[in-house]
């Protein structure tokens, strides 16, 4: 009976050694996580606001939502949350500290200037820790800020070649008049501020040409125009139209290369007139370095 018992004691002992090796990393695992999580949360945000448009020097209200990212519950390691309000032309124009109420939401609002150009703004929201895994997690939340002196003249800028400088042709039109009309005067800022020089627009015809240096176009390509019209001024934020005759095709073979002369399944992308993907069939077919 003895020895029996004995090898088969020895046997059930040697079992048991990787299930609680196995028990012990597995544990360890969560623990390390877990601990992980303490010192560097990942934060979740999103923004709300009351309304999608707003006119000038009208409030806007806004609540933010933080929680967890691994557990989508609400977050507590972060005392305050930052909302800023960014321009067209990615400039900052004004930047809140929030704090939790009793509840844990954080909310506020911003006042909008009466002088502020007309655009499409973003408010965008951020905790310090969420500071240290880049903008991409930033929440953002675009809204549109008109102005009523902008509603008597409508901007129509049309690219008409890019080289070493963008040239486009510019001319205004009004609900109500097919005639093309001309402000008493027509400033733009190329870099989207008011504080640097404008510079005067020339009109020939009921139409002004305007040609951007290249860097003076930035990463937004998109530039303030300042009106007067009828005694009234106005400022907006214009975006800088694309070259649509340009366009870019790309090829994704299936496996991740083509045989030479063999029929293979791809698919393909065309970036620029439109933008869509389809699945073809196409033969790749090499002769003296010509590719069809």
């Amino acid at each position: 009976m003895n020895r029996i018992g004995l090898p088969l004691f020895t046997l059930l002992f040697m079992l048991c050694i990787p299930l609680g090796a196995q028990q012990v990393l597995r544990d360890a695992i969560f623990y390390y996580l877990g601990q992980e999580m303490v010192g560097f949360p990942q934060e979740k945000m999103s923004i709300h606001t009351d309304r999608p448009s707003y006119l000038a020097g009208e409030r806007i209200w806004f609540r933010t939502h933080l929680v967890d990212a691994l557990q989508m519950k609400q977050a507590n390691a972060s005392r305050y949350v930052y909302v800023e309000l960014i321009d067209p032309a990615a400039q900052l124009v004004k930047r809140i500290k929030l704090r939790p109420d009793s509840l844990g939401y954080f909310h506020g609002y911003f006042d909008v200037q009466e002088e502020l150009p007309e655009g499409y703004y973003t408010l965008r929201a951020y905790t310090q820790f969420m500071r240290n895994v880049g903008t991409d997690y930033f929440a953002h939340k675009q809204v549109l800020i008109s102005t009523p002196a902008t509603q008597d003249l409508t901007p129509h800028v049309r690219l008409i070649e890019q080289g070493s400088s963008v040239a486009t042709v510019i001319h205004f039109s009004s609900v109500g008049y097919a005639d093309t009309l001309v402000p008493q005067e027509a400033t733009i800022f190329p870099k989207g501020t008011l504080e640097e020089d404008g510079i005067r627009l020339k009109f020939r015809d009921g139409v002004a040409k305007f040609a951007f240096r290249k860097w003076e176009v930035n990463e937004q390509r998109t530039f303030l125009l300042q009106t007067v019209y009828n005694n009234k001024v106005a400022s907006r934020f214009l975006s800088l139209p694309t070259d649509t005759t340009r366009f870019a095709v790309s090829f994704f073979p299936e496996g991740g290369s083509a045989i030479v002369g063999c029929n293979t399944l791809s698919d393909w992308l065309l970036v620029g007139l439109a933008i869509f993907c389809g699945c073809l069939y196409y033969s790749l077919l090499l002769n003296l370095g010509n590719v069809r």
